[in-house]
């Protein structure tokens, strides 16, 4: 500014600095080499001076960069040392961090080590992480729902009617007491098998791959009662990658799934954690899954054939055995479960204390049909 405002008297401003201040230029005296830089012609022997000048003062920032990013790495050294220390020294840990932290403000505002800037970075990171975990998700799912269209689509994992009758709605559903319900009246002294019902996610699977049911109605919801099944659910191919939890139970039996007959199609409880509604779900440390029924070309199979089939394939089912029926026998095997007496069968190792949730009972001839008990409905019968 005393030089006056000409080019001439600029460029004398420049060989000022250059002279008397070339390692001290902070960012604001560089803005302004750059401002003069943009009206000088680029062949003047001015504008090379000033190229010049930001090189050598960029040259000294790296310089004073370089010391200061030492002095943080022994810095850092000395807090992991005094941290490592059987006896923790928490005031000489404060005054390392605070000499940390007044070096890392002393590295120019562009440094990747300063505070700010690393912060930044990782929120980049992180953005740019979930934006490709997004696009992956994506691109599985649409090759997932041109898979399903290609693919002979099994059928839908039926809803099972109540064996008992039951009384009331909402909270206050439960069950009547010992007594059939009409539609598995003729049930009564016959043959049927007693399976045991899991508290689990339920997946089937077929040689092209394992899907999930669907729900398209709301939990509690009264239509539930009496809309059909092809209403009420709906099938989905499952994307075992997004599925953590149900991919460490299938996982082991995938490559058995894929060398299942065509036309048939498994059912299975997948056990672990995240999957199932009780408290207890949370505290499961394996992961395993139970077979527990089968359907060939879209009808279910007799439980008789489904054992045979699990042997087969050798796939776990669920525990069963064969008693003639009595709706008092159930009632009182629930009011055993009710009262904790009453455990799993057939419990896999790491589900041995697993609360018992219920029955799904299977008639002993050659019918496909279930009907189911659940021990929770027990609790609120008087």
């Amino acid at each position: 500014e005393e030089a006056g405002d000409s080019a001439q008297g600029r460029a004398h401003g420049l060989r000022v600095v250059h002279e008397a201040a070339l390692m001290e230029l902070g960012e604001l005296q560089r803005a302004a080499l750059r401002r003069c830089l943009a009206e000088l012609p680029g062949d003047s022997w001015t504008a090379r001076d000033a190229r010049c000048l930001l090189v050598l003062s960029a040259m000294a920032d790296a310089e004073a960069a370089a010391a200061i990013e030492k002095e943080i790495a022994d810095v850092g050294a000395r807090i992991r040392d005094l941290k490592a220390a059987p006896e923790k020294d928490a005031a000489a840990i404060e005054s390392a961090v605070a000499e940390l932290l007044r070096l890392k403000e002393q590295l120019p505002s562009d440094h990747p080590m300063r505070p700010e800037n690393v912060k930044a970075a990782a929120a980049a990171r992180a953005k740019q992480k979930k934006e490709q975990a997004s696009a992956a998700k994506a691109a599985r799912k649409q090759d997932l729902k041109q898979k399903m269209d290609s693919v002979a689509r099994p059928r839908i994992q039926r809803k099972i009617h109540h064996l008992l009758q039951t009384q009331g709605a909402g909270d206050a559903f439960q069950y009547a007491g010992p007594v059939l319900a009409e539609r598995f009246a003729d049930w009564a002294g016959r043959p049927v098998y007693l399976t045991e019902k899991w508290d689990g996610t339920t997946v089937q699977a077929t040689k092209d791959g394992v899907f999930k049911r669907i729900d398209n109605l709301r939990k509690g919801a009264s239509a539930k009662r009496d809309v059909k099944e092809e209403d009420r659910y709906r099938l989905e191919l499952l994307d075992l990658d997004s599925e953590a939890h149900i991919k460490q139970a299938v996982e082991p039996y995938l490559s058995v799934f894929q060398s299942l007959d065509a036309g048939l199609c498994v059912y299975a409880e997948a056990l672990g954690q995240g999957m199932g509604g009780g408290r207890h779900v949370a505290q499961r440390t394996q992961y395993t899954l139970r077979v527990f029924d089968f359907a060939r070309d879209g009808e279910f199979l007799p439980f008789r054939e489904v054992v045979e089939l699990a042997e087969r394939y050798k796939l776990p089912v669920v525990g069963h055995c064969l008693v003639d029926l009595s709706a008092e026998d159930v009632y009182q095997e629930l009011a055993t479960a009710e009262a904790r007496v009453r455990r799993y069968a057939d419990a896999p190792p790491g589900f041995e204390e697993e609360p018992f949730e219920g029955l799904v009972l299977r008639p002993g001839w050659d019918d496909g049909s279930a009907a189911k008990a659940r021990v929770d409905l027990i609790r609120r019968t008087p």
